[in-house]
């Protein structure tokens, strides 16, 4: 299952790199005639994106996903220190940024950055509180407030929209797997029942899952006896070689032949 979720993230991974880097150009555009004190988000966009999409061409996809994640992730926690403090829409970022960091790099990154981000808030929360930091920028117009906002919100709901999706059709395949395989072992028990042929079955750790009517009559035993008996117990055990080469077989994975007389 981890292996199929990390599959899926990988995918959308791509897909949502693409639509990052056509963010990027817009912001570009945006803040390069309407509000240049905001071009270095737009600049940043593009170039964590465009490295990112490097290393995923390479298919160095664990890279990728730290290229992308980190630097975004320093620049939203020291933004605040060259802008607007704790009044800056760059803080908007943060939920996305931890949600990305827990999809793409595991909880205890998002944890760990989670911590970092309340570290610099409260430092310099304090430090102005204190008035040994002030303002630098005068604060922006609700224009760019309202875009910050909106797109924080829309990359949320896309990231999880897509893990929670990623997670029912891992669910989904998860159940039907299962279903295959309960199918196949009440196939396999059913054939061991009906057959004719004594058979009698013994998993890896020499513990007797199955065993027929059958090989009941040959032997003599119940079948809820020779269900607690184990391959290492003492009636195999006096059968010369027999336990021996039973557990040749099973760690072998390779069929075994052998004829032994029943008294």
């Amino acid at each position: 299952p981890a292996q199929r979720v990390m599959h899926t993230s990988d995918a959308f991974f791509r897909r949502f790199l693409m639509l990052w880097l056509g963010f990027g150009v817009l912001a570009c555009i945006y803040t390069l005639f309407w509000a240049r004190e905001a071009l270095y988000a737009a600049v940043i966009c593009l170039a964590t994106g465009g490295a990112a999409q490097l290393c995923l061409r390479t298919g160095h996809t664990v890279v990728a996903r730290w290229l992308f994640v980190l630097p975004l992730s320093i620049t939203t926690a020291l933004a605040p220190w060259l802008v607007n403090g704790i009044r800056t829409p760059v803080l908007a970022n943060m939920p996305m940024m931890l949600v990305l960091a827990g999809w793409m790099l595991g909880r205890r990154v998002m944890w760990g950055m989670a911590c970092a981000f309340m570290v610099a808030l409260t430092a310099l929360w304090g430090l102005e509180q204190l008035g040994l930091w002030r303002m630098p920028v005068p604060l922006r117009g609700v224009d760019l407030w309202f875009i910050v906002l909106s797109l924080s919100v829309l990359a949320c709901v896309i990231v999880m929209s897509e893990l929670i999706g990623n997670y029912q059709a891992d669910m989904q395949r998860e159940s039907a797997w299962q279903e295959r395989l309960s199918s196949t072992l009440q196939f396999a028990s059913l054939v061991i029942d009906c057959s004719p042929v004594p058979i009698r079955v013994f998993n890896q750790a020499g513990r007797c899952v199955a065993v027929n009517e059958a090989y009941a009559q040959l032997i003599g035993v119940p079948c809820t006896l020779l269900l607690e008996e184990s391959l290492y117990g003492a009636a195999l055990q006096n059968t010369t070689g027999l336990a021996a080469d039973c557990q040749q077989a099973l760690v072998s994975g390779e069929p075994l032949q052998r004829e032994v007389q029943a008294s």
